[in-house]
């Protein structure tokens, strides 16, 4: 990635930079960073997405924010980026949608304060590019687009999505369940959120609020991968209390059936 951002030393006097913790403050400089400098496309290769991008905008999700800048960082988790997107929005510094593919962030007033310098005799290489189709606008002239990597490493086939593996395992699918949804996939991953729902399907509860029940289960023992889940299955006691019912073993071998 190439390119540069403004940051004025009059942030360190605001009262958004003051609220914010340490690691808090490196994530809203990461957005910074990342944010789209010009118009764009975002394309999404193996859902076959694409989404226009407005300048000072951004797709992402608390997983790749967590594992892309601060990857070796043991103190900086989903969880606290989530938090931290949080707190900035109710600080007005961002908002955020999202889908059931993908979480658009925008960040309040970034072309306020990340306006163009030009010299007056340049002309503006906007006018010379403005009629071209914004796929190739965002091949020749933002510095920023990366497309944003696959979340899932596992073993779950990439064409499943957990909104439509829901509906055909659960039923239909309501907006307050879907909203949950994309947030779960979004903090944890898609194939998390899938592998709780078959999780539910293999104990008999067929209802979302037990695939959450398991996800703040694994979330709170630090499950990052469909394999750290099964570990943790296979770990699980019944002397430890949980809302999640435990995969039992065998009785003719150790091994384990997960259900997912």
């Amino acid at each position: 990635m190439q390119g540069w951002i403004k940051l004025h030393r009059k942030v360190m006097e605001s009262t958004t930079f003051r609220t914010l913790k340490l690691n808090q403050k490196m994530i809203a400089i990461y957005l910074l960073l990342k944010a789209n400098h010009t118009d764009g496309v975002w394309t999404d290769q193996y859902k076959g997405l694409q989404v226009e991008v407005k300048r000072g905008q951004i797709v992402t999700s608390p997983q790749k924010i967590a594992e892309d800048w601060f990857r070796n960082d043991k103190e900086v988790t989903r969880q606290v980026v989530r938090t931290t997107l949080s707190k900035l929005e109710k600080l007005d510094f961002l908002t955020k949608e999202s889908t059931k593919q993908y979480t658009l962030i925008t960040l309040v007033n970034y072309g306020l304060y990340q306006q163009d310098d030009e010299p007056i005799n340049q002309p503006n290489n906007h006018e010379l590019t403005k009629h071209q189709p914004s796929v190739n606008q965002a091949l020749t002239t933002n510095k920023n687009v990366k497309n944003v990597k696959e979340l899932d490493n596992n073993n779950i086939n990439r064409a499943e999505n957990p909104h439509t593996f829901y509906e055909k395992n659960f039923g239909i699918l309501k907006p307050f369940v879907s909203e949950n949804i994309s947030e779960w996939a979004n903090e944890m991953s898609d194939d998390l959120v899938i592998a709780s729902m078959k999780l539910a399907i293999k104990n008999n509860k067929a209802h979302f609020g037990y695939c959450e029940a398991i996800l703040r289960d694994w979330q709170a023992k630090g499950v990052q991968t469909v394999e750290d889940a099964r570990a943790t299955q296979r770990n699980h006691t019944s002397a430890t209390p949980t809302n999640v019912t435990p995969i039992r073993k065998t009785e003719t071998s150790k091994q384990y059936k997960y259900g997912f």
